[in-house]
């Protein structure tokens, strides 16, 4: 195995994995200043948010899911040289996303208030989260450019550029926030519709900065409407599909489930629902790491996997899963020497309140290591060879038949506390744990696939 492990395999990893994960981290980073601004407001408002924040989750996971056919296929057409048909692939990703995005940046503007009743039956919490879904109704289509882009650029090997595109976003985020929120420079104080304004506007920000970048950079990637619209071949869309359709209804179904994990807490009572949403940053700081070194896997694998080089993928993928638990030993470190400072900037919470997110703190950190593992192993490595299918059947039933089952009994039929149901909830993980180290073992993920459309 040291043969596969030179100086150059690392130095990639690292290239790869640390804007990706910056990326990742500063672009959660736009609720998550929502979150902790709003904390100073007040539970309602941080509550509100936390709902929101989930929902447009929901919606972008449709763009996230047709992102990942995206970088699937552009790492192997990377690796097999096919830049071309790279580019393609970014096109048809842009126009699948948007054309699936239009009817729900409308139900969001038309409807807010029905969609925050899903989650929750706090009349206050219902009006403030309508406020903010209506403002950024457009967020899910501004996602098509970002993660369509994003995706094609990481498999050419560029995250740089995208953390670049998204640290302008993310200091235009805060900046905004800081203006709206609270009514500085002369502003109005506008508390949560600022925030959701400041969201809005960073994000068309970023897709200005992106669309600029295409035009002045030589890049085979180009997305105008011309060039989408030559983009849409027949077989190359139908491959395309082939791979994407599967992440997309296993992200759609996930995100779903992830909403109904939310509604559970939001049901449980405001309390119980703000102290998840208080952990939910720290959560997405450490997932940020997990996700750079998952998606440095996904590149790497696809490089090797599109040159039919099936033994560095091989071994390497081995390698790649013990750095990503090592990776979020390192995480649950951080998040713990930190906690004091965390909780510090919720000024406006109840004892009561930080003491539940306290416990919810501890029952993630527990669980960190297993989800870094299923994480870099499912979407690093067994989508690498588009194995989408099998990912699809094991993410929907682990979590539909075992982590939402469990966690809906341990709060409304055993009535535990929130730390035990936020743990219950985790059981999803640990039967995925088993199920995809067994499929890895098989090699079956071991596919080339820039055979399947003609050079």
């Amino acid at each position: 195995m040291r043969a596969y492990l030179d100086r150059m395999f690392f130095q990639k990893l690292f290239r790869l994995a640390i804007p990706v994960s910056l990326q990742y981290l500063l672009h959660s980073s736009r609720y998550i200043a929502d979150m902790f601004m709003l904390g100073q407001i007040g539970e309602n408002s941080l509550a509100a948010v936390g709902l929101c924040t989930n929902l447009h989750m929901l919606f972008n996971s449709v763009v996230w899911g047709l992102a990942a056919g995206v970088g699937i296929l552009g790492a192997q057409f990377f690796g097999a040289k096919q830049t071309k048909r790279l580019a393609q692939t970014v096109n048809i990703g842009v126009a699948a996303s948007a054309l699936l995005m239009l009817p729900l940046c409308l139900l969001l503007f038309l409807w807010p208030a029905g969609v925050m009743r899903i989650g929750t039956d706090q009349g206050e919490i219902i009006a403030l989260g309508a406020r903010y879904l209506r403002i950024t109704a457009l967020l899910p289509l501004g996602m098509t450019i970002v993660a369509s882009v994003g995706a094609g650029l990481n498999a050419m090997g560029r995250p740089h550029v995208n953390f670049i595109f998204t640290t302008v976003a993310v200091l235009s985020n805060i900046f905004l926030n800081w203006v709206l929120i609270f009514g500085n420079l002369g502003a109005p104080a506008l508390g949560i519709d600022g925030a959701a304004l400041a969201t809005l506007l960073s994000m068309l920000i970023e897709v200005a900065f992106i669309f600029v970048y295409l035009a002045v950079a030589k890049t085979a990637i180009r997305v105008t409407p011309l060039r989408v619209w030559r983009a849409l071949d027949s077989q190359a869309v139908r491959h395309f599909l082939r791979i994407s359709v599967p992440l997309t209804i296993g992200g759609v179904a996930w995100h779903v489930g992830a909403f109904v994990y939310q509604a559970i807490y939001g049901h449980m009572g405001t309390l119980e629902l703000a102290s998840v949403s208080m952990v939910q940053p720290m959560r997405t700081i450490m997932f940020a790491f997990f996700w750079g070194i998952s998606t440095a896997t996904g590149v790497i694998m696809g490089h090797h996997l599109g040159a039919g080089e099936f033994q560095h993928a091989w071994y390497r993928s081995q390698v790649l899963v013990a750095f990503g638990v090592g990776a979020s030993l390192i995480a649950v470190l951080l998040v713990w020497l930190g906690e004091p400072l965390i909780f510090s900037l919720y000024g406006q919470m109840t004892a009561e309140t930080l003491e539940a997110a306290r416990s919810v703190l501890w029952a993630m950190l527990l669980t960190t290591p297993i989800l870094a593992a299923n994480v870099v192993g499912v979407v690093g490595i067994l989508q690498s060879g588009a194995d989408t299918r099998f990912v699809l059947f094991m993410d929907v039933s682990c979590q539909w038949l075992v982590g939402i089952p469990f966690c809906y009994l341990a709060a409304f039929s055993w009535h535990w506390p929130i730390a035990l149901v936020y743990l219950a909830a985790f059981g999803e993980e640990f039967v995925k744990l088993f199920i995809w180290a067994w499929r890895f073992r098989s090699r079956a993920w071991i596919r080339r696939l820039v055979h399947d459309v003609a050079a």
